[in-house]
């Protein structure tokens, strides 16, 4: 793991066209919180707010989705299993 700590005003300094490949190297390098800031991509959004336990973040993105039964499953399962009744 690359010990740094990444500067998000240096990350919105580069062309929205590198924010996914950038989004994936800080998942991989454990800042998943700021790979979902990052990330333009809503089915990587989706998955890291699913990672993150963000559900109703993870909610509003299916919401638009084009495959939304299956993300509403998933967030579903995840409601059931954490006792979040009221979101599943």
């Amino acid at each position: 793991m690359v010990n740094w700590d990444p500067d998000k005003s240096l990350i919105s300094s580069i062309p929205e066209i590198h924010h996914s490949k950038i989004a994936k190297f800080l998942e991989s390098e454990g800042f998943s919180e700021l790979a979902f800031e990052v990330t333009p991509d809503p089915e990587h959004k989706f998955e890291l707010a699913l990672t993150l336990n963000l559900i109703e973040k993870a909610y509003v993105i299916a919401e638009v989705a084009a495959d939304a039964k299956d993300k509403y499953w998933w967030i579903g399962d995840i409601c059931l299993q954490t006792g979040d009744f009221d979101l599943a």
